[in-house]
């Protein structure tokens, strides 16, 4: 198979087949660079000059940009009087490229309206619930010191307690529990009472012995159990020993 030059003619491609817009931006060519598009055939002929641009892919010029108000309102949102630094930037490059600017100072000033609503409905809600917390402690107060004020209840006399019964009348204390008669010692006593004692008796008669540190003796003696009174207890030489 024989391969030749192709029959087909060639067709130099132009700018704008690229979306370029000659119109609006210029040739793509400088004068340093015609001499090199004539010799690659790219130069467009006189025939074309009065082709139309292919308005496939629109460029539009950084400049001719308006900024976004996106940033201005965030910032006013979040910020409140802080958003007017970028409202006032925006504005100034609306101003430049030939465009309205007022409507970076409605996002601003929206922001900080927005800002100032949120601002003062958490100011309410704290200062609410300040005030039910103050109301609530001021209401338990009475109920807790209530109790403070209460007398407190008068403690039971000696003889109101059924161990502290009265001694009968004309008998020798000899501690708070023991008493005699005229005929028996306090030592004699408080070795009856602990013979009694051990004896652990909570009713009727029962017969206990205690040593007389006077006479060195010991004698036998009979205590009748009186619960809720006074316990006496006979023997010896007419001694008398009362417990309580």
């Amino acid at each position: 198979m024989t391969t030749g030059p192709d029959p087909r003619p060639r067709v130099p491609l132009r700018p704008s087949d690229y979306g370029y817009d000659e119109q609006r931006f210029g040739a793509p060519h400088g004068p340093a660079g015609r001499g090199a598009a004539d010799r690659y055939g790219t130069r467009p002929r006189d025939d074309e000059a009065d082709w139309p641009t292919s308005p496939s892919i629109p460029v539009v010029p950084e400049a001719t940009r308006p900024p976004s108000r996106r940033l201005t309102a965030i910032i006013s949102l979040l910020f409140g009087v802080f958003g007017a630094a970028p409202a006032s930037g925006a504005a100034h490059r609306a101003r430049e490229a030939g465009l309205p600017s007022g409507r970076y100072w409605t996002a601003f000033l929206l922001g900080w309206l927005v800002h100032l609503l949120v601002l003062a409905s958490v100011l309410g809600l704290v200062i609410a619930g300040g005030r039910s917390g103050s109301s609530s402690g001021r209401a338990s107060a009475p109920a807790s010191s209530a109790p403070a004020s209460t007398a407190p209840s008068p403690s039971p006399s000696p003889s109101a307690s059924p161990s502290q019964a009265a001694f009968p009348d004309g008998v020798t204390r000899c501690s708070d529990t023991v008493a005699v008669n005229a005929s028996t010692s306090c030592q004699f006593a408080l070795n009856v009472e602990t013979a009694f004692r051990s004896a652990g008796a909570t009713s009727g008669t029962v017969q206990v012995t205690a040593t007389s540190p006077v006479t060195n003796r010991d004698y036998t003696m009979s205590c009748v159990v009186a619960a809720g009174s006074v316990t006496s207890c006979t023997g010896g030489n007419n001694a008398v020993v009362y417990l309580r």
